[in-house]
């Protein structure tokens, strides 16, 4: 295993690769939630917390400008970074995604309608 290492400024870092837009478009939005990142008057990052938008329906959705956007920094950064990455951990392990050892019961699975 390699030396860890700490993200400097993990908040830029995240903005920058598009992998909050990510967790939060694929993850935090759906649930109705939304991670933050706060600039600063200085333009330092930090972050801002967790947004709870729970009881709405919907969840959250981007702007197309935004989702744009955030598509294109996260694109990059697969190609730059994450794909090669995601191949090396599935050539070590056999699997990118960590499951329990032990086969556990399956997991319930939300029913979900589409609108028709």
């Amino acid at each position: 295993m390699s030396k860890i290492k700490k993200i400097k400024n993990p908040c830029q870092f995240l903005l920058d690769s598009g992998l909050l837009f990510i967790i939060n478009r694929d993850l935090m939005h759906p649930l109705g939630m939304a991670m933050e990142i706060k600039i600063n008057d200085d333009n330092s990052k930090e972050f801002g917390g967790i947004w709870d938008y729970r009881d709405d329906p919907e969840g959250l959705l981007y702007d197309e400008e935004t989702l744009a956007s955030g598509m294109k920094k996260l694109s990059k950064f697969m190609e730059e970074f994450g794909a090669a990455k995601l191949q090396q951990r599935m050539d070590a392990l056999g699997f990118i995604t960590q499951e329990p050892e032990e086969k556990e019961p399956e997991k319930p699975k939300p029913k979900i309608k589409k609108k028709k």
